[in-house]
């Protein structure tokens, strides 16, 4: 319950703190996170773990034990159903991160997919949460 707390209230700080950015950068960042989120995406749909953290930091590699990813496939599964696209994206700028919103379509439903990665390392996923 703590640790829920923290996050949701991480979330909120940050949701303050946002910066826009040029569209120039917001269509790069964009650029290369759209790959690596479809990547990511498709990986926990087919159950390979290797797959799906291959971009992510090593704090998150740990945090996806076996367990912690079956426990995020079934969540999908049963919530949202097949992956199918990333549709719309935006991104702003949260204190050293950047934070890219995707819609998602999936088989039962659409959600939004928010990736985060160091304003210096668009090639390393640093935060991913489903909406």
């Amino acid at each position: 319950m703590k640790k829920a707390f923290a996050l949701i209230l991480g979330m909120l700080v940050l949701a303050g703190c946002a910066q826009k950015i040029e569209d120039s950068q917001a269509d790069e960042v964009i650029s290369n996170a759209r790959p690596v989120t479809q990547s990511m995406l498709t990986s926990l749909e087919q159950g390979d773990l290797n797959g799906f953290t291959e971009n992510m930091s090593p704090e998150m590699k740990d945090y996806f034990s076996e367990d912690k990813f079956q426990e995020l496939r079934t969540y999908v599964s049963e919530n949202l159903g097949s992956f199918k696209s990333l549709n719309e994206a935006s991104v702003d700028l949260v204190q050293r991160y950047y934070r890219v919103s995707f819609s998602a379509s999936f088989e039962k439903d659409n959600a939004t997919v928010l990736v985060s990665f160091l304003e210096n390392d668009l090639s390393t996923v640093q935060g991913l949460f489903f909406q």
